[in-house]
């Protein structure tokens, strides 16, 4: 790890994403979800599951915070 680097390995980490300056998971259903509120520290990387698209669910996340980002903030609709 280079140094000022801190990993924790902690359940439930919600409680404490409020205080990361960035996380980095993969795309798994939970995280994607608890993380949504901390979209601009999240780093993520869909891995191959059996039973879990995270590749779709990367997709989606990625065409959802570009819908976010293309929204003219509230002040500046009509």
């Amino acid at each position: 790890m280079p140094t000022g680097v801190r990993c924790y390995d902690l359940y439930p980490a919600s409680s404490v994403f409020h205080l990361a300056h960035r996380v980095v998971s993969a795309c798994g259903f939970n995280i994607m979800r608890q993380m949504a509120a901390h979209r601009e520290r999240h780093r993520f990387m869909p891995l191959p599951r059996r039973f879990d698209d995270q590749f779709q669910r990367a997709a989606q996340h990625h065409l959802t915070a570009s819908a976010v980002a293309d929204d003219p903030p509230a002040s500046e609709r009509e």
